[in-house]
């Protein structure tokens, strides 16, 4: 995975370089609602429980979007389990369909 060039990684530290969250990248050729192929695909993301909304995930979610504007990209896809209101509330407060540069 850490060769792969359709797969991109990121991790929030603390300054002891302690991890906060991680969140993954994952160039797709297809993704269902998207309009761009290929389309990077939001594949996890994660923030330890002490330190969500503290704005970890949305720091990275800001960091992945501006590295996907310079490669070209202007869109993401992701998703949530349907029952899951917390991913739900996430995906909201993130813009992340709203690529433009």
């Amino acid at each position: 995975m850490l060769e792969d060039r359709k797969r991109t990684s990121y991790l929030a530290l603390r300054p002891d370089n302690a991890p906060l969250g991680f969140a993954e990248i994952c160039i797709r050729e297809y993704a269902n609602g998207c309009t761009a192929q290929p389309v990077p695909f939001l594949e996890g993301i994660w923030i330890d429980p002490k330190h969500r909304r503290q704005g970890v995930g949305r720091t990275l979610v800001e960091k992945m979007t501006a590295d996907l504007i310079e490669q070209g990209f202007h869109e993401i896809c992701s998703d949530a389990g349907i029952r899951n209101r917390r991913s739900h509330r996430a995906h909201q407060n993130w813009v992340l369909l709203k690529l433009s540069g």
